[in-house]
């Protein structure tokens, strides 16, 4: 007998960005990167206008949602970037994050809108 279970959306990697600040990290995005409470990650823009994420050493500290299983962080001046290039009137995003590092250990930012 052969089991099927579903897959869930929440097991998908992805980053909520909203204008407020506010950084939401789903629980397969937490799981993946494994993060805990006050580790910290950084959002970096190469020369191709193209957004990473590092895991280490960041400037975003990172704080348990209540009730959630994922992750949360503000960081205003980020998120305003980030939504600017999204065009004008966009107030959120929700953006798969790659499951592999590249060279350099960062997690690309998969800009197609959840």
């Amino acid at each position: 007998m052969e089991v099927i279970t579903k897959v869930s959306d929440i097991t998908i990697p992805h980053v909520s960005i909203y204008r407020n600040g506010r950084i939401r990290f789903s629980a397969g995005a937490t799981a993946l990167l494994n993060l805990q409470e006050d580790d910290t990650v950084s959002f970096y823009r190469d020369e191709n206008a193209e957004w990473f994420l590092k895991r280490f050493r960041g400037n975003v500290v990172l704080k348990q949602e209540h009730h959630r299983k994922g992750m949360m962080a503000y960081h205003r001046r980020f998120t305003q970037a980030f939504l600017a290039e999204m065009g004008d009137g966009v107030t959120a995003v929700t953006c798969r994050i790659a499951t592999r590092p590249n060279d350099e250990g960062m997690y690309a930012l998969l800009t197609t809108i959840l």
